[in-house]
């Protein structure tokens, strides 16, 4: 699977800077095998069958890459989570956040892209800011330690974020500087696994990170961020240790030079000479040949196809914008949704980011078998700008859906009090009827029966409640209820004494994917310290305590959704007593539990009921599944074919320039998002549709620049080898040869340039 990260992050650098050995794979390698639609599972096969025919430090390299890839993706999955729980960061700081480290990451490469080919050489460049990552890892999980603050993260994300970045353009390259040129063949079976290792890493720590952070305790919480961040943080420093434990078998090269570099050197330069007050340049017909006093011609022509092709690139980070998202505002509003999937399973929130990595993998296959073939058939749309473009289309409409999800969730949640209204709730803790008289509400509450809650106008009131197990039979009690605010009113027996009690209720929905729950303890006791024991069903482990005075409330404590049993625990007496009912608390649920007397029972026989002040999310998580499913069917036409596209009408001298502009979209989508975001103008289902209206502009733009866009098709066999962007047709002409290109037969041609719309034209 290739998701835009992950081909982003790689795939580029590795691809130009391998482009010799790939070069002398196409020139010599035309097997059967090489011809037909080989899967990369059948490369890796083939790769382990004959693992003597491959260089020791390729597996340096690629247990490298695994365990780097977990480290990276299991961090930055639990992140935003992080960020909201445990810092207390709000929605939009926490997404600007997010957004900002990823946008660190995908600047960043073009330093490490220079640092390794002008000075260091890729492995002293891998080994210096592998150790820089390593060190913000340790950083990220020892800020998991109380007390929470914001300082220590930010460091430990910069120091990652130059890390990952600084790497990206140096380890699979670095892989491909192992093979000999007798070894050109082996080369393809290596990116194959090379890739299988990215994917591996990012789909198993995409699932695990988050049990971590929620199933495992420590510290004495109810969550282990320690570990959540710990084990990433390990595995970068397993990724080290095993990079340099293959330094003995490395092919290292020396510094190739600073392309990137002399790009810029030579744009400043014709600059400088066209706008030079002492200007004694003759006119040239393009504004970069005022550069020819230094650079050769060959060079400067090269640099302008690279533009030529960088201009199509301007209104790419629209896409990054909306596809980044997945991290930060798909997981916040998954937050809000119930994740319980069957019986006690719960799908925690930052898990359903694992959906795409699986459906990259479940729809590649679909598109290369079934997809592509009808699109090229039908020739709509087969080209590699128009496939683009019905990617961004359906990126806009994930987003639309995405919408309508918030709207669904929105009209679950109770609008807040008005100013001047306030809530109030009857709960009856009596083991009898109990009848309640007041201005706004008359009724009889039965055992265990609660009323309300009942929006009333604030101010003070006084209500009449009656009952027949109490003495006096009848008591007169005032309510004091303060504007937007929430109550309870609790009516029990206190030693045969009829009482009541005004209690605060929470009246919002947890943000966080929890659940919240206060106990009142409605019963007289000797003993004022009186603690309530939650333990996860089916295990031993007390996970909640909380301390329970008689006829008070114990506030309310957020927790983890699932089962719940439930043990009241007497120090004083060191008795202990296990209530026969089962809490289910839910997603986004607010729960009060009355401990009353049992009617009919002993003495000391206790009942409890459980009372839900704001209902539970009630919008299954799986209802993301199609924007899901929808934004991924996108990014294979954009990101793969975007790809192949950028590298495919590259000048050879200038692949990794474009691959290092492709990287710079993903970076400059993520700074959209942190302006959207800290400019906190629009509600969530609103921005969503702000997100899609804007992937909608931009894709009509870029729909206009590509039919104004002249391809440059490649001019000879070895060139046509490597067209991956399908910019070569398969006519057959019987005075050429024919040739593979991408397991189809094709035959050679010499193309001029052409727009979006033409068809090729023969020389």
């Amino acid at each position: 699977m290739l998701t835009p990260e992950e081909s982003d992050d790689e795939t580029v650098f590795g691809l130009s800077d391998g482009l010799e050995a790939t070069n002398l794979l196409n020139k010599e390698c035309k097997t059967e095998d090489n011809m037909s639609k080989n899967s990369k599972m059948k490369k890796i096969k083939k790769l382990l069958c004959k693992s003597e025919d491959y260089p020791t430090s390729i597996f340096y390299i690629v247990t490298m890459e695994f365990c780097e890839r977990f480290s990276y993706y299991g961090m930055k999955t639990i992140l935003v989570i992080y960020l909201t729980k445990k810092l207390l960061f709000d929605e939009n700081s926490a997404t600007a956040l997010y957004h900002i480290f990823s946008m660190l990451c995908y600047f960043t490469p073009l330093f490490g892209a220079m640092l390794a080919d002008g000075y260091l050489g890729k492995f002293k460049t891998i080994l210096y800011l592998s150790i820089v990552y390593g060190i913000g890892n340790l950083i990220m999980s020892l800020t998991a330690l109380p007390p929470p603050e914001s300082i220590g993260p930010s460091v430990g994300l910069l120091l990652i974020g130059i890390g990952t970045g600084g790497i990206k353009p140096c380890v699979s390259s670095f892989g491909g500087d192992q093979f000999l040129a007798n070894q050109a063949h082996l080369v393809a079976s290596y990116f194959s696994l090379f890739y299988f290792a990215i994917n591996a890493g990012s789909l198993i720590s995409t699932f695990i990170t988050p049990v971590l952070r929620a199933d495992v305790h420590c510290l004495g919480a109810n969550d282990c961020y320690l570990l959540a961040f710990g084990m990433p943080a390990a595995l970068m420093i397993v990724a080290l240790l095993v990079f340099v434990c293959g330094k003995s078998s490395y092919k290292i090269n020396p510094p190739t030079g600073n392309l990137l570099g002399k790009v810029f050197k030579c744009i400043g330069r014709a600059i400088k000479n066209k706008f030079s007050r002492q200007n004694k340049f003759e006119m040239r017909d393009h504004w970069l040949d005022y550069a020819d006093d230094v650079y050769e011609n060959s060079f400067i022509e090269d640099v302008k196809a690279a533009l030529h092709v960088l201009f199509m690139f301007l209104p790419l980070p629209i896409f990054w914008s909306l596809f980044d998202q997945q991290g930060s505002r798909w997981t916040l509003q998954a937050e809000k949704m119930d994740g319980q999937i069957v019986g006690s399973w719960i799908l925690k929130p930052d898990q359903m980011q694992v959906i795409n990595p699986v459906l990259i993998i479940l729809l590649i296959p679909f598109f290369e078998t079934l997809v592509y073939p009808c699109l090229d058939k039908c020739k709509i749309p087969n080209r590699p700008l128009q496939r683009m473009c019905m990617g961004m289309l359906l990126a806009g409409c994930a987003f639309i859906i995405a919408g309508f999800v918030q709207i669904k969730i929105d009209s679950t949640i109770e609008p807040p009090l008005d100013q001047g209204q306030s809530k109030l709730s009857y709960i009856n803790a009596l083991s009898c009827p109990v009848n309640i008289s007041s201005s706004f509400y008359n009724g009889t509450l039965d055992y265990t029966q609660g009323a309300g809650p009942i929006k009333i106008k604030s101010g003070n009131y006084s209500v009449k409640f009656s009952a027949s197990c109490a003495s006096p039979q009848e008591v007169q009690f005032p309510l004091n209820l303060q504007s937007q605010k929430g109550y309870e009113t609790v009516i029990a027996n206190n030693g045969g004494q009829l009482q009541a009690s005004q209690l605060d209720d929470h009246l919002d929905k947890p943000k966080k994917g929890q659940a919240l729950i206060s106990c009142i303890y409605a019963l007289p006791s000797s003993s004022s310290n009186i603690t309530l024991h939650l333990h996860e069903i089916d295990s031993s482990q007390k996970k909640y305590s909380l301390p329970l005075h008689p006829f008070e409330s114990s506030g309310y404590f957020l927790m983890e959704p699932g089962g719940y049993t439930m043990m009241l625990v007497y120090p004083s007496s060191n008795e202990s007593k296990l209530i026969p009912e089962k809490l289910d608390a839910k997603m986004g649920g607010v729960y009060s539990l009355v401990l009353q007397p049992k009617k009919g029972g002993a003495e000391q026989e206790l009942e409890l009921t459980e009372y839900i002040d704001v209902a539970p999310n009630s919008v299954p998580m799986y209802y993301q599944i199609p924007q899901y499913v929808v934004i991924t069917a996108g990014e294979i036409l954009f990101s793969i074919t975007g790809l192949s596209f950028a590298y495919s009408q590259a000048p050879a001298s200038m692949k990794s320039v474009l691959q290092a502009g492709w990287l710079l979209t993903v970076s400059f989508g993520n700074l959209i998002v942190v302006i959207v975001a800290e400019s906190r103008l629009l509600p969530q289902a609103p921005e969503f549709f702000l997100f899609a209206a804007l992937m909608g502009l931009d894709t009509l733009i870029f729909g206009i620049m590509a039919c104004f866009y002249k391809y440059v098709t490649p001019k000879h066999a070895d060139e046509i080898e490597d067209d991956t962007a399908g910019l070569v047709e398969d006519e057959i002409d019987d005075r050429h040869e024919d040739i593979p290109l991408n397991g189809r037969l094709t035959n050679t041609k010499s193309y001029t340039d052409q727009g979006e719309g033409q068809s090729n034209e023969k020389q």
